[in-house]
């Protein structure tokens, strides 16, 4: 009796790959979109780590060096949008970047007036003079969002969005120690002043502009895909009058609340 071969028709074979094919190429894109979503997650959190750092800080005071002893520690300041980095190199304009300073002032007589006007009067700056030259109090930090994702405004995309630029001022009241957020719309360029600025602007960085700061709720958009239109962006909001880490506020991306749709 002949043997019966059995085997494998070419229309079973072509199948067979074609499923395969559809399976592989469905697990890989499954995982590229979660490694995408862990990442821009992972963006978000950092971020409003970040802040909440700041706040921390301020409020945990530790002394960082600030050269003098008639010298006191108030908080911080943190900038968007500055021209130059800590080593005074240039930034691209493309690239988010963020800084964060100790501010320093005098000790002495306390008012009861603001803590904005309060430290005023106390001569609160980022910058102190040892010997004849001026540098930075305490330890200044850098920080750049995670997996390129940008910082911007809650404007509407537009050939691109706005950067998000301004000062953020977070104090202690010198006499209460009640914390305590202003804000200014404007980039104070502490790294530029300091570069090639003179001694007397160098001397006034910060209380030249404390009558321009203000109190307002802040909304900073995170974008997962740097400045390219996106759908996924998320809101980090410091409420109005924050006073501690708790301020700081990630909205979820499909609440009402996000607006930075």
């Amino acid at each position: 009796m002949r043997d019966l071969k059995s085997g494998f028709t070419l229309v079973e074979v072509t199948l067979f790959l074609a499923v395969t094919a559809l399976l592989f190429f469905g697990v890989t894109l499954g995982v590229r979109g979660s490694i995408f979503q862990q990442r821009y997650n992972d963006s978000v959190q950092s971020f409003a780590e970040f802040l909440r750092n700041v706040y921390s800080e301020a409020a945990n005071v530790e002394h960082t060096g600030v050269g003098r002893s008639d010298q006191a520690i108030y908080g911080k300041l943190v900038t968007f949008g500055e021209s130059y980095d800590l080593f005074g190199n240039k930034i691209e304009s493309d690239v988010n970047k963020v800084f964060s300073y100790t501010v320093v002032g005098a000790i002495g007589e306390i008012g009861t007036g603001s803590a904005i006007n309060a430290l005023k009067d106390l001569g609160i700056n980022v910058a102190v003079k040892k010997s004849s030259a001026y540098e930075l109090a305490g330890i200044p930090q850098e920080y750049t969002p995670k997996w390129g994702a940008g910082i911007q405004t809650t404007a509407a995309y537009s050939a691109g969005y706005s950067k998000f630029t301004g000062t953020l001022l977070v104090v202690r009241h010198p006499k209460s120690g009640t914390m305590y957020t202003y804000f200014y719309d404007k980039v104070i360029e502490v790294n530029g002043t300091m570069k090639s600025g003179s001694a007397s602007a160098k001397s006034s960085l910060l209380t030249s502009k404390l009558a321009s700061f203000g109190t307002k709720e802040i909304d900073i958009c995170i974008n997962p895909l740097g400045n390219a239109k996106s759908d996924s962006r998320r809101d980090i909001r410091l409420i109005k009058n924050a006073r501690n880490a708790s301020s700081v506020e990630i909205i979820n991306q499909d609440s009402t609340e996000n607006r930075c749709k």
